[in-house]
């Protein structure tokens, strides 16, 4: 009994023993296990007959986890924005993101109410990264569930080689970790071959890429906007800087100016477009610390480069853990919301005047408030990632300004208040006749509005002149007035006159203004522009174009420790056609007309080329003030140099590559009085075009290991330089 009794224990043990090694067997082939310390799953092995196609489901599952990546990157981290918010690209402002066609790119801070809501709504629309049905992973998972049967298309390559394939339906599941994207798509797969067969539950593939790490440092940058607000602060920084009591600037926020009328005005729409030209400008200008592309210029010592330090330092973000990425941020002159204090489309100032006894005061109070509203794109780009084809985060975020002020949350926004004068002229009680002629033919001008204006006082309508180019009227009785003679075509101009002197009256008899006044039309002439060559000359080698050329003009020169040679630049003044890849852009400033006694309204003429094109430029006779800059797109390497000072017992350095892809190859500015442009009316009325000329730095006519880098600092001498008078004269414009 007893032997028995061992011999069914051990029979049962061999059974036990049995069971166990089937079920670990079938284990290892079909029952897939649970997570590894790293979050990965144990996947189940596979007979090697059917391993191909357990490689091919796993390259789809990355194949369309990477297209996943890419757009979720491009999309401020959503593959589905229209669910979040709306788009369009003439208002983006008022939507809940940028669009960018055919991407839409949500906003990780904006404002949620409508630009002319009562109160601000500060809102973000970044997504989580692990949690809610719009967090990034959930977003993954989705889109591999929808798009992974686009690539596998029903294992058809392996049904014609005889294989017997079903698969069941889909669940995937993804997870975000510090270096890597993991993709599980459980789909049951029975496979057959012949009498083999096998089943697969679980698919696995590690994407190489440090999402989290892009995640985490566009937090950072959305976080420091919520806390800082440096977006706006950085444009009303601009604002300032921007601004001042001159039709080509930003109207100021604030400032007084002591004159009997106002001569500078803004149209609405030009501010507009200047402001969105300034952002276009500056914003890429803001930079983070620690990132890959960060670079500080240090600004030379000479006046002004403190204030200039200090507002290039104010647009670095003191962000680090970047190192390895290059972050920009953009405005691509998209449409923003913008609203100054003006009731009309005119921006004017307060006149006032301050008196006591025989001591009058008459200026002019300038008060803007600013509504803003604009879109910045934000770029996180790492170009080693996926083996160097790079990888890309952008988000979007508003800047929005409300009365000079960044806009929080709950803030309620202010009606405008208008800063123009509305009191009304005095009773016209003076009569006297004027007489206009036209500047260009002297012939009687017809259909002139005359006004009148005072401080204190709108500007009156008195009438027009008729076709022998008279006004017959009555005037308002004051000191310190202007009359205002205004035509579409011609150049607005301010008389002074006392009208309540009746009879000592400034130009003019008791009725009669003793001489016609001249009204200047303006006109339009054909215009090209030269660049004169600056050569730059190493020792005793010049490098130039022109074959006369002396050195009898030097503009400037270095010999740096470290370095055997002077370097020197020649004014050569041989001219030569703009590059293919030159811009050349000439500003001129009325200062006054040809009668230095009549006032004239604030004109700016800009003339932009681009290569040896032939442009137009709109003109008045009178005495200017001339600005030019060319630059050129043309990229320009200055070699990595070795420089030793100290002699035998000093020190040697090196002096990194530089790669400059576009530059200022010459300027000049003429803005005293020795430097003014005067175009007389003959000369501008009596012409059919003009030729400009703007010194240039010939520097791609130099080996580039004779160019160094102080050559990029030389242009800062042009300004003293084409003021010389031989040098000025060389470059006034030709006139044909």
């Amino acid at each position: 009994m007893k032997k028995g009794q061992v011999t069914v224990f051990i029979i049962i043990g061999v059974l036990l023993l049995v069971v166990f090694a089937a079920i670990l067997i079938l284990t290892q082939f079909n029952i897939k296990g649970d997570l590894t310390a790293e979050g990965i799953p144990v996947i189940a092995q596979v007979p090697s007959q059917f391993e191909p196609i357990q490689t091919f489901t796993e390259n789809c599952v990355a194949q369309v986890g990477k297209r996943g990546l890419v757009l979720l990157g491009q999309q401020g981290g959503y593959i589905y924005p229209e669910l979040v918010g709306t788009f369009t690209e003439s208002d983006p402002t008022n939507a809940d993101g940028l669009t960018l066609s055919p991407l839409q790119i949500p906003y990780w801070y904006y404002n949620k109410n409508h630009n002319d809501a009562e109160t601000i709504g500060i809102s973000s629309l970044q997504p989580e990264l692990s949690k809610g049905e719009m967090s990034v992973e959930a977003q993954l998972q989705r889109y591999v569930e929808e798009n992974v049967d686009n690539c596998l298309q029903g294992y058809s390559g392996f049904v014609k080689e005889g294989f017997v394939i079903s698969q069941g339906d889909k669940q995937s599941r993804v997870s975000v970790l510090d270096n890597a994207v993991h993709f599980t798509l459980s789909m049951p797969v029975s496979v057959s071959l012949g009498s083999s067969d096998t089943n697969m539950e679980q698919f696995f593939v590690s994407v190489p890429l440090a999402l989290k790490e892009y995640y985490d440092l566009a937090s950072d940058i959305s976080k420091a906007q919520k806390n800082l607000t440096f977006l706006e602060r950085q444009g009303l920084d601009l604002i300032q800087v921007y601004s001042g009591v001159d039709r080509k600037k930003l109207p100021p926020t604030t400032a007084i100016k002591f004159e009997k009328v106002s001569t500078t005005q803004w149209t609405v729409p030009d501010v507009e477009n200047n402001f969105k030209s300034m952002l276009s400008s500056n914003v890429p200008l803001l930079r983070l610390l620690d990132s890959n592309n960060f670079f500080r210029y240090q600004y030379p010592t000479a006046k002004y480069s403190t204030v200039s330090q200090q507002n290039y330092d104010n647009m670095i973000l003191p962000l680090i853990d970047a190192s390895d990425l290059d972050v920009t941020f953009d405005y691509f002159n998209w449409p923003i919301y913008f609203a100054v204090n003006s009731p009309g489309n005119t921006i004017k100032p307060n006149q006032l005047e301050v008196g006591y006894d025989f001591l009058q005061f008459q200026f002019q109070q300038y008060i803007t408030r600013y509504d803003a509203s604009y879109p910045v794109l934000v770029t996180l780009h790492d170009e080693d990632a996926f083996n160097g084809e790079g990888y890309t985060l952008s988000f979007a975020m508003e800047s929005n300004i409300r009365s000079n002020l960044p806009a929080e949350s709950d803030n309620i926004v202010t009606p405008s208040i208008s800063a123009q004068g509305s009191l009304l002229c005095d009773n016209p009680e003076i009569p006297l006749i004027t007489q206009v002629v036209d500047g260009k033919t002297a012939n009687p001008l017809e259909a002139v509005n005359i006004g009148f204006q005072i401080p204190r006082d709108k500007e009156c309508d008195i009438g027009i002149t008729n076709n022998d180019g008279e006004l017959d009227g009555k005037f308002p009785s004051a000191y310190g007035g202007m009359i205002s003679y205004e035509k579409v075509g011609y150049l607005k101009n301010f008389y002074p006159i006392d009208t309540k002197k009746r009879d000592n009256l400034i130009g003019a008899a008791s009725s009669r203004l003793q001489e016609p006044f001249t009204l200047y039309p303006f006109q339009k002439i054909k215009a090209t522009i030269m660049k004169k060559e600056i050569a730059k000359c190493v020792g005793g080698d010049c490098y130039s174009d022109d074959p006369f050329f002396s050195k009898s003009n030097e503009v400037a020169s270095n010999k740096p420790d470290g370095v055997e040679k002077t370097h020197a630049w020649f004014y050569a003044g041989g001219k030569e056609a703009l590059y293919s890849a030159d811009i050349a852009i000439l500003t001129f400033e009325l200062v006054h007309g040809p009668n230095e006694n009549v006032i004239s309204q604030d004109y700016t003429a800009t003339l932009n080329i681009e290569g040896d094109d032939e442009g137009e430029i709109e003109l008045v006779p009178g005495t200017y003030k001339v600005s030019a800059v060319l630059l050129s797109d043309e990229p320009l390497v200055i070699h990595e140099e070795e420089r030793c000072v100290g002699g035998l017992l000093g020190e040697c350095f090196t002096l990194e590559e530089q790669y400059i892809d576009s530059m200022n190859t010459g300027s000049f500015t003429w803005d005293t009085k020795t430097t003014y442009l005067t175009i007389s009316p003959n000369t501008l009325y009596g012409s059919e075009s003009v030729e400009f000329y703007i010194p240039s730095f010939n520097y791609f006519s130099v080996p580039g290991e004779k160019l160094i880098i102080e050559d990029l600092g030389v242009s800062a001498e042009l300004q003293d330089f084409t003021k010389i008078p031989h040098i000025r004269t060389s470059l006034l414009p030709k006139f044909k």
